[in-house]
């Protein structure tokens, strides 16, 4: 053993731990902790990806990414199961109607009966949808055809459209959606001014085939956005994220290293040698490999 200066005795005093894992391999502390770091935990970007397109199209950005948002639901169980039971309680559990007045006419009731038969998706599939929007990214948008695509048509179907392909304009009178790099206007519902599909204008006199249907908005308010809203789990971001990490360090630790079965603490006045340049240990580890080998 060589002779140590002052110095180098100080520094060799200090405490160094090394954790013994079920595969009879040393693993320094500071190793055990770079697991903690790791890659970024970033979540999928916008498919609005394009920062111009709110500037140019004139819509507006949404505080939180929405299809992040809406990847929340397969990373954490619990938060899957609270959005679609709560979604199943409002839109799920069947429907009736009730007269609101006495000798109420039937044919109300007929005409909403045809309604419903109409639909190329059970009604009650596309409540569910909307609903599971709305809890996951704060907001849903639900499209409205009329008859023939004429302007003020009766209401012949109604449709979802996937919350994370749609934003709203400044005006809050149009909405644009992105797709696929394609993109489709609608205009708000009941708004008094016909839409371009293709364009986002407000124009007069178009036709079926170029006429934009209409959306209806919903939103879980929040009092920092007119627009837009918050879906409750915000405040838990922080804890699914936080799961997710502690998810992927014990993967990565226990594929490379194996369980944790020892705690070895060497102290004292010693020379832990030269690094091995292909395994990268120094003598002191090889030693409590062996050891428990």
């Amino acid at each position: 053993m060589k002779k140590q200066t002052t110095k180098e005795k100080e520094v060799n005093r200090t405490p160094h731990c090394f954790v013994v894992t079920k595969k009879g391999k040393a693993v320094k502390q500071d190793v055990l902790e770079s697991y903690t770091t790791g890659e970024s935990k970033q979540l999928n970007k916008d498919v609005f990806a394009d920062e111009e397109f709110y500037e140019t199209a004139g819509l507006v950005k949404p505080l939180y990414d929405p299809l992040s948002m809406a990847n929340l639901l397969e990373i954490n169980t619990y938060h899957m199961r609270a959005c679609r039971t709560k979604a199943e309680d409002v839109a799920g559990n069947g429907w009736r109607l009730s007269p609101k007045k006495e000798n109420a006419d039937e044919k109300q009731k007929d005409i909403f009966d045809e309604f419903t038969k109409r639909q190329k998706i059970p009604i009650e599939t596309t409540f569910k949808k909307l609903q599971l929007d709305k809890e996951a990214t704060g907001y849903f948008g639900m499209e409205i055809i009329r008859e023939y695509n004429n302007f003020d048509g009766i209401v012949d179907q109604i449709a979802h459209i996937p919350a994370h392909t749609i934003r709203i304009h400044k005006s809050g009178n149009k909405y644009c959606q992105y797709r696929n790099t394609k993109k489709t206007w609608f205009r708000d519902f009941g708004y008094q001014e016909d839409i371009d599909y293709k364009t986002g204008e407000f124009k007069k006199a178009l036709t079926k085939e170029t006429r934009g249907t209409e959306v209806r908005w919903s939103v879980n308010y929040t009092p920092r956005s007119f627009f837009y809203g918050v879906p409750d789990v915000v405040p838990a971001i922080g804890a699914i994220t936080g799961d997710i990490s502690r998810r992927d360090f014990n993967i990565a630790f226990f594929s490379n290293f194996g369980v944790p079965a020892y705690l070895v603490s060497v102290t004292g006045d010693y020379d832990p040698g030269e690094n091995d340049p292909k395994t990268g240990k120094n003598k002191v580890m090889e030693a409590i490999e062996e050891k428990f080998k």
